[in-house]
């Protein structure tokens, strides 16, 4: 077993020592959100619960042996709490979203920026189908799909790299474009049907806008139909494939189909679904679709 470093000092306890008993005890149990800010008055954390009481209260046993650095350095910075009352659980995630994105507290991360999340947009051209993908609401939204969470974007370039394997029976990592070698995705990208002969055929076209609509995850079997044989790749480009169907599948349940599903429960007739209101769809979700 690893050594472990004994303490030789006991570690404190800020909240209890800065604020005394009495305060956690006249706090209310009820919904709502709380807000945690420095001494100088700076915002560093906004939160939320079904019961405030329980969860503000929770950070009075905040340990470095058992929580993060910067769990750690936050109960240390705080000098101030404030709290707000909800109706519900519902209206105190909402409300939690909406100063997230307001004020964008220095030590929360998810859903302070709801522009990052993107849409991507599927064409069929007469030279042949473009891809694309925008960070803003599109004007035109008739060739889009999304929102989609920022972390999907892996999984969209898996899907162009499998989708040119199988088109053009690449055998080698070299014979990619540069684009579909990039960390991120290109924002256009066009699969020419004069280099790849198969993409006329109406069942690619089909299986396509069903991935995209969350609809079928049939497209993953017709590109593993399409690709060159084992013996005709080397190991790390077999290994490279297998990570891009791992992602192409992670991809299209935490984008299409969750999205399908919020459409369906929420009675949305637009497919596409914006940024701020995709994370306020999931916080009201009594358990996260594919989380």
């Amino acid at each position: 077993m690893p050594a472990k470093q004994l303490r030789l000092l006991v570690c404190s306890k800020p909240l209890s020592e800065r604020f005394g008993r009495e305060f956690f005890r006249g706090l209310p149990k009820t919904p709502g959100v709380y807000l945690m800010f420095d001494g100088r008055g700076r915002l560093l954390y906004v939160g939320q619960s079904h019961n405030l009481r329980q969860r503000i209260g929770s950070y009075r046993h905040v340990h470095p042996d058992r929580n993060s650095r910067k769990l750690v350095r936050l109960v240390h910075a705080v000098e101030r709490i404030e709290w707000e009352e909800c109706g519900t659980h519902d209206a105190a995630k909402l409300r939690e979203n909406l100063l997230l994105r307001e004020k964008r507290p220095r030590f929360n991360s998810l859903n302070t920026w709801p522009k990052a999340h993107c849409f991507i947009g599927l064409q069929w051209l007469a030279e042949g189908c473009e891809f694309s993908f925008t960070r803003e609401l599109p004007a035109g939204k008739e060739h889009f799909h999304g929102a989609f969470k920022s972390g999907c974007l892996t999984g969209y370039v898996s899907l162009l790299r499998l989708l040119w394997t199988a088109l053009h029976q690449t055998t080698s990592p070299y014979e990619y474009p540069r684009a579909l070698l990039l960390e991120k995705p290109p924002k256009r990208f066009l699969v020419d049907s004069r280099d790849a002969a198969r993409l006329d055929s109406t069942e690619w076209r089909d299986l396509l806008t069903q991935f995209f609509h969350g609809e079928s995850f049939c497209l993953s079997e017709m590109i593993k139909a399409n690709l060159p044989t084992d013996d005709a790749l080397s190991l790390f480009h077999r290994n490279l494939l297998a990570e891009d169907f791992v992602r192409l599948e992670d991809f299209f349940k935490r984008g299409p189909v969750r999205n399908a599903e919020l459409r369906q429960k929420h009675l949305l007739s637009d497919k596409i679904i914006g940024q701020e209101a995709l994370d306020d769809l999931l916080a009201t979700q009594t358990k996260r679709i594919h989380e």
